[in-house]
């Protein structure tokens, strides 16, 4: 963040297990410029906290303990940006092959319901519905590696 001039501040759970992954690298954020903040969102102080860094141009969202809340917090600042990380167990089960992004959901799913909020709200959004959360700071390497291993070699899955 601080290399390209940018201000990045990341809100995060205070209930969170500080001392596991991927918290537990949350100081090379820190030491790469990113501002981390925590909030406690079990009691509802999260509107509280986005308020005090606000406002964003850009808001990524990746908690699903309040982002109605969000959401209708950042809507006055008018973002360019709401991306939101929603879930791929969304999908209704397919007999064969990959899920798609176009494939039938659950119409009772918790993170298709805050996806439609983000929409009625009027926010310029966009979700990410990850199976898993990849990268090098994973708590399902054996998942990803898995998959990886079988693309890289042409291999069926």
């Amino acid at each position: 963040a601080k290399e390209k001039g940018l201000k990045v501040t990341m809100i995060g759970d205070s209930a969170a297990k500080k001392d596991k992954p991927p918290f537990s690298s949350y100081a090379d954020l820190e030491a790469a410029g990113v501002d981390v903040r925590w909030a406690d969102l079990s009691a509802g102080n999260m509107a509280a906290t986005i308020e005090s860094v606000g406002p964003c141009e850009y808001v990524f969202d990746n908690q699903n303990i309040c982002p109605m809340l969000v959401q209708a917090t950042v809507k006055t600042w008018k973002p360019k940006a709401y991306a939101y990380v929603s879930s791929g167990g969304m999908y209704k089960p397919v007999p064969e092959g990959a899920l798609l992004e176009t494939g039938a959901v659950k119409e009772d799913n918790k993170q298709l319901k805050i996806e439609r909020n983000a929409a009625a709200q009027g926010l310029p959004w966009s979700a990410y519905r990850p199976q898993y959360i990849y990268g090098p700071k994973t708590n399902k390497r054996d998942y990803i590696d898995w998959f990886l291993d079988r693309i890289t070699r042409d291999v069926p899955f």
